[in-house]
C-alpha cells in the first residue's frame, strides 16, 4: 500500500512537471519510451513474486535452507549465493533479485543469534544462542554457556523448545523447556578433583523487547537440573540478560 501511494505521488509529480514545462513534452515521451519496457517487466515479475509468495514457495525454500544451515550464518550465506547463481543461469539478473529477496527476508525473520551475560548460582556466566522460528509462536533454540567459578569451570549446552504467544508485540514474554549436557571441571589445585559429565534438563522463562525489527534485548531466568547419577541430581539457577538479532 505504501509503495502504491508513493508510485501515484511520483506519477502526479511527473504530470505536474510536464504541465508547467519543467519537463518538455518531447523529453517526457522519450523518457517514457525508454523506461516502459523496464516498468512492464517490474510489474509482471512483481505479480509472479506475489503469487509465488502466496503459494508458499518462498517459505518452503527458506525452511530447507534454514535446516541445511542449522543456524550457521556463513552456511546460510553460501546457500543463498548458490541459489542466486543457479537462478541467474536460467533467468535474468533482475528476475533473480526480485524472486530471491522474499527468500532472504523469510530467512532473516526466522534465524537469530544472541549473546548474554549473567549469574549461574552466583558465578559469572556467558552464553550464546542460535534460534530458528518454526512458527509465529514456537521456536527452537540451541544454547552454549560457560561459567567460570572460583573453584571450578562449567560448560553446558542445551536445545530448547520455546513458546512465545505474543511474538508480534514489542514486549514479548516466552517460556521453554529443553535437554542437553553439563560438564564441570574443578580446579586442579583441589585435592581429588573429578570432572563431572551429566545429562541436563532445563526450564526457562523470560521476555524480549524489540528495539527495532531486527534487534532486541532479552532477559531470562532458568532452572537447570544435572543428572550426575541415577540416584543424584544437582539443581542450579541462572539469570541472564543480553542482545539478540535476526540476520
Amino acid at each position: 500500500m505504501v509503495l502504491a501511494v508513493l508510485g501515484v505521488g511520483l506519477l502526479l509529480i511527473g504530470i505536474v512537471a510536464v504541465a508547467f514545462g519543467v519537463l518538455p513534452v518531447p523529453d517526457a515521451l522519450a523518457l517514457g519510451e525508454r523506461i516502459a519496457p523496464v516498468l512492464g517487466f517490474v510489474v509482471a515479475i512483481t505479480v509472479v513474486a506475489a503469487l509465488t509468495t502466496r503459494a508458499g514457495v518462498f517459505d518452503r525454500i527458506a525452511d530447507g535452507a534454514a535446516r541445511l544451515g542449522r543456524g550457521r550464518g556463513p552456511v546460510l550465506w553460501l546457500l543463498v549465493v548458490a541459489v542466486a547463481v543457479v537462478a541467474t543461469v536460467f533467468l535474468s539478473l533482475d528476475t533473480t533479485a526480485v524472486l530471491l529477496t522474499p527468500i532472504v527476508v523469510t530467512l532473516a525473520r526466522r534465524v537469530g543469534l544472541g549473546a548474554g551475560y549473567g549469574l549461574f548460582d552466583r558465578e559469572s556466566m556467558i552464553k550464546f544462542w542460535v534460534s530458528y522460528r518454526v512458527s509465529d509462536t514456537l521456536s527452537l533454540e540451541s544454547t552454549l554457556g560457560q561459567v567460570q567459578g572460583v573453584f571450578s569451570g562449567t560448560t553446558l549446552w542445551h536445545v530448547n523448545l520455546q513458546a512465545e504467544p505474543w511474538s508480534d508485540q514489542r514486549f514479548s514474554p516466552f517460556m521453554g523447556i529443553g535437554i542437553g549436557m553439563f560438564k564441570n571441571i574443578p580446579n586442579q589445585s583441589l585435592v581429588n578433583f573429578q570432572p563431572t559429565n551429566a545429562r541436563l534438563a532445563d526450564a526457562i522463562i523470560g521476555a524480549r523487547y524489540h528495539l527495532t525489527d531486527r534487534f532486541m534485548i532479552r532477559a531470562d531466568y532458568a532452572i537447570y537440573t544435572a543428572f550426575v547419577s541415577d540416584q543424584r541430581s544437582l539443581e542450579y539457577r541462572a539469570a541472564t540478560a543480553g542482545l539478540s538479532f535476526f540476520f
